[in-house]
């Protein structure tokens, strides 16, 4: 079985696809993620590995959260940075700057007609309130 991963268009002003299919192939050297059959011009086919999805009561469950930070400390063990990687900025601060970066260029009343759960601070999302909100 196969999965086709179709990108949508504009995506790559957030996702770094030459980044993604070096990770991808760089996990799978070390049989950490699926092969990854192909490419093409806006997606990739990849084999299928079956599971399960997490959802708000299994990522809170204390042994499924202990099994992914055990997973996930495999890793970053096991893979090796490349050049690529900037071991003094941490990649998810990369991610929070490109998504402030694009939040920014969107009309200030975009976040207005989001629907939010009820615990979210609609504040902590006004791009000017992001990082400080996230102490970076």
């Amino acid at each position: 079985m196969v999965l086709i991963k179709v990108f949508g268009e504009g995506t790559e002003a957030l996702i770094d696809r030459p980044a993604e299919i070096d990770s991808f192939l760089r996990l799978h050297a070390k049989n950490l993620s699926s092969k990854l059959y192909c490419r093409f011009g806006n997606g990739l086919l990849y084999e299928f590995v079956p599971g399960s999805t997490l959802n708000g009561d299994t990522v809170r469950d204390p042994h499924i959260s202990r099994l992914v930070a055990e997973h996930m400390a495999e890793w970053h063990a096991r893979i090796e940075p490349t050049e690529r990687d900037d071991l003094d900025y941490p990649m998810l601060y990369k991610k929070l700057d490109i998504w402030v970066d694009l939040c920014k260029r969107l009309p200030e009343f975009a976040l207005e007609h989001v629907k939010l759960p009820q615990n979210i601070n609609y504040n902590v999302l006004k791009v000017s309130n992001l990082k400080s909100n996230l102490f970076i």
